[in-house]
């Protein structure tokens, strides 16, 4: 599997911020990918300060760059190797046209809890999430890299590819625990829009052969990863009405480190509110665990 090549991790100056500096660096280290971190001022910051100090804004964007670089020396020390970049602009566009610029191939968020951030928790991972069309790793504190459980959530559709080239990706030298899930919402969960069968032995049959087969679809993708990865996966099978609850219970109940899933569409226009769009959106503002989103462009 190709390593990723150009890493992107946003910046604000917090707490999260520096877990997701320290994980982006071990992961380009790993891979040998060149690593930028970037920060974004916003028009309005950058207006009151102009008009306070009566400073023009270059000159202030140069300083803003220079507390940059100062910053990832304190966190990093020295001969770290980061690029430091500062941008004008509101935060999720300036780092979405970066990454198009640059051809990164991952960006990494820090995740503010909300101790930290009670008022604006996930809002910018979810608008880089609708806006940008490459991988999205949002980094929580307490799940350090290398992950030693990553759980790769899988439906069955194109996204399945992409999921394993991820997870192929990030297992790399570490061989962590790999679990396969796939959430499934089975037609009996549905009463209203199901037409349950008179026979009870009938619907116990019909709930066999469906599980007979999703158990085969979900073995068929078990070998592909068993193929890729140093140690073989477990595979577990989540039955809910809703796919997110599934999820973000089987996540709790776990000590996994990483979630990984497909998100569908190309940027906001191609966003979907199904399995896939949901259930992003929902692992990254409530999962306990890192999450890292894959996109699946139509």
């Amino acid at each position: 599997m190709k390593p990723y090549q150009k890493i992107v991790v946003a910046i604000d100056y917090s707490e999260s911020s520096k877990v997701a500096l320290f994980q982006a660096l071990q992961i380009s280290r790993e891979s040998g990918a060149r690593l930028m971190a970037f920060h974004a001022i916003s028009p309005r910051e950058l207006e009151n300060f102009a008009v306070y100090y009566t400073v023009g804004r270059a000159p202030l964007v140069e300083e803003a760059l220079e507390f940059l670089e100062r910053w990832v020396e304190e966190v990093l020390g020295e001969n770290h190797g980061v690029i430091c970049q500062v941008r004008e602009g509101v935060p999720h566009r300036e780092v979405s046209d970066l990454t198009q610029e640059t051809g990164s191939d991952l960006l990494v968020i820090g995740s503010k809890d909300h101790a930290e951030a009670p008022d604006r928790s996930g809002k910018f991972a979810i608008k880089c999430l609708r806006f940008m069309t490459i991988p999205i790793l949002l980094a929580r504190k307490g799940w350090d890299y290398p992950y030693s459980r990553i759980d790769a959530f899988v439906d069955f559709s194109a996204s399945t590819e992409s999921v394993m080239a991820a997870t192929d990706r990030i297992v790399g030298c570490h061989d962590p625990e790999v679990h396969i899930v796939h959430a499934t919402s089975p037609p009996w969960l549905h009463p209203p829009r199901y037409r349950i069968l008179a026979d009870p032995n009938g619907l116990e049959e019909q709930k066999a052969q469906y599980r007979e087969i999703l158990e085969g679809q979900l073995e068929s993708v078990c070998q592909k990863f068993r193929d890729l990865l140093p140690s073989p996966p477990t595979a577990t099978v989540l039955e809910d009405e809703y796919h997110e609850r599934a999820i973000l219970n089987h996540l709790s109940d776990s000590q996994t480190g990483l979630a990984i899933l497909g998100r569908t569409g190309e940027g906001a226009k191609g966003m979907k509110n199904d399995f896939l769009g949901g259930t992003a959106e929902a692992l990254l503002r409530f999962a306990h665990c890192s999450v890292l989103t894959i996109p699946v462009l139509d």
